[in-house]
């Protein structure tokens, strides 16, 4: 509780400076788009200047109704996490108390395919670990999903004493991620449940259960728009086969193994109807089934989706290997110089971030550093004592901005829903 209430003061008023930005940004961007056009009415007031004046009308200005924007968020619950968990989850908290704030409707999900990795009497999941829905049934060509969870760790849904109970156990599970390799003595010992121990990586599983999580979501928030971020760091586990008859043809109960190499692979949506081919990403078939999904959510719920991708380093190699798989998704063949790897280094170790469009289908794929580099560290506004106005000024906007670079998340965000 002590180290909840510490990080929500160290927090709170840098939420508050992100609320009024945002509230400025949104603004802005509504003004930005209003229409002046003629009422109809005549003024009283211009009548005498109808010689050398053609403006005789009232004039209406016109804001387009803003939109309602959602949040809702997909975490990577994997062994690989280990080291970034402190951080993600310290992101995880200021963008919920930003939501809260300025009363945007948000869902927070952990995927982790271990919550119930060791329970056999799981409804729906057969005794090979495969859905089967509640009344055991499948239908021939439906995607074989292996069993795990969604844990819904936030939600708007909560009480204010549940927010609050769920705020102080993320804490004490950031701070057991962030010392259970280490032997150092602490003030206090925080363990947490065995189901909440990393695991795997279904992000294929994810993204298809996400379409009921979006609907669902829609229905009880009566959203316009949705804004979706995935924090991962490594690729999906393979999610290739489906369910088909047996041998004897009696019933569906066998498990085939599709090719997209050899052949037209088609994912439908059963609600919307609508369909689209399984293609490889940037010439990776093992990304496709996760490109084809993310571009398949934004196709059917017209929705926002953001990849935060966190690695472990960035050396000249690792540039020159991500410069070479953005090109590849645009199909472009050119070599790439070492040149614009020293120049693409240079603005990553500014910006702390690399942003690909369109990368494995997402509107925009954030390469951040992970580990120490995504913590929520408070610095103090340092100014020498002779300082002059305007040093004042320039050493408060570079403390403000990077408030803001701190809590990458919260700053894409804030950019979405403002727009």
């Amino acid at each position: 509780t002590d180290l909840f209430k510490d990080f929500r003061n160290k927090n709170k008023k840098v939420v508050e400076y992100l609320a009024k930005e945002f509230e400025m940004k949104k603004a802005a961007r509504e003004h930005s788009r209003a229409a002046t056009a003629n009422s109809g009415i005549l003024s009283s007031e211009k009548l005498y200047t109808y010689k050398y004046n053609e403006h005789l009308f009232k004039k209406l200005t016109i804001t387009p109704d803003g939109k309602n924007h959602g949040l809702v968020m997909f975490v990577d619950w994997s062994g690989s996490m280990g080291q970034n968990m402190k951080g993600t989850i310290e992101q995880m908290l200021t963008l919920v108390m930003f939501c809260k704030r300025v009363n945007i409707p948000f869902e927070v999900y952990a995927f982790s395919d271990s919550y119930t990795r060791y329970n056999d009497n799981v409804e729906g999941v057969d005794d090979d670990g495969h859905f089967r829905g509640k009344d055991g049934s499948v239908n021939y060509g439906d995607l074989v999903v292996n069993r795990f969870n969604l844990l819904n760790l936030f939600s708007s849904r909560m009480r204010a004493k549940q927010l609050h109970e769920a705020y102080i156990y993320m804490t004490a599970t950031a701070d057991y991620y962030s010392r259970n390799y280490s032997y150092g003595s602490r003030e206090v010992y925080v363990s947490i449940p065995d189901r909440m121990n990393l695991g795997g990586t279904p992000l294929d599983s994810t993204l298809i259960m996400s379409f009921p999580v979006m609907r669902d979501f829609i229905k009880k928030n009566q959203v316009d728009v949705i804004n979706s971020i995935f924090l991962t760091d490594g690729d999906s586990h393979h999610n290739n086969t489906y369910w088909k008859a047996n041998t004897d043809e009696t019933e569906i109960s066998d498990i085939g193994r599709y090719d997209i190499n050899g052949e037209n692979v088609i994912l439908r949506d059963p609600v919307s109807k609508k369909q689209i081919q399984i293609r490889r990403s940037g010439g990776h078939s093992r990304r496709a089934m996760t490109s084809t999904l993310v571009k398949f959510l934004r196709e059917v719920f017209d929705i926002n989706i953001v990849n935060f991708f966190l690695i472990g380093k960035m050396r000249k190699w690792d540039m020159m290997n991500h410069i070479d798989e953005m090109k590849s998704m645009k199909e472009d063949q050119s070599e790439t110089e070492w040149i614009d790897v020293d120049l693409a280094l240079k603005k990553f170790r500014k910006d702390k971030y690399i942003v690909a469009p369109e990368a494995c289908g997402f509107n925009e794929q954030y390469l951040i550093l992970g580990g120490k580099n995504l913590e929520v560290q408070e610095e103090q506004l340092e100014v020498a004592e002779d300082a002059s106005v305007a040093q004042l000024a320039r050493a408060f906007k570079k403390f403000s901005s990077g408030k803001l670079e701190k809590r990458k998340l919260l700053s894409r965000f804030i950019d979405m829903v403002a727009a």
